[in-house]
C-alpha cells in the first residue's frame, strides 16, 4: 500500500505543476519556455507558489 500511496502523491504533484505551468502560459508569459517557466517557479516564495497551485487548481478550462 505504502508504494502505491507514493505513487498517488507524486502524480497529483505533477498535476498540480502542470496546472501551474498551463496557467503561467495563458495568462503570464504566452509563448514561455520551460526554462523561462522554472526561472518564475524558483523565484516564488512558499507561499506565493501555494496561493498559484490553488488558483491554478481552480480555473476553468478555457480552449
Amino acid at each position: 500500500m505504502g508504494g502505491e500511496w507514493i505513487h498517488l502523491m507524486t502524480r497529483m504533484a505533477l498535476i498540480k505543476s502542470n496546472l501551474c505551468a498551463f496557467r503561467w502560459l495563458r495568462q503570464i508569459k504566452t509563448n514561455g519556455t520551460t526554462e523561462e517557466f522554472n526561472l518564475y517557479s524558483s523565484s516564488l516564495t512558499s507561499i506565493q507558489r501555494a496561493v498559484q497551485l490553488r488558483v491554478s487548481s481552480t480555473l476553468p478550462y478555457v480552449h
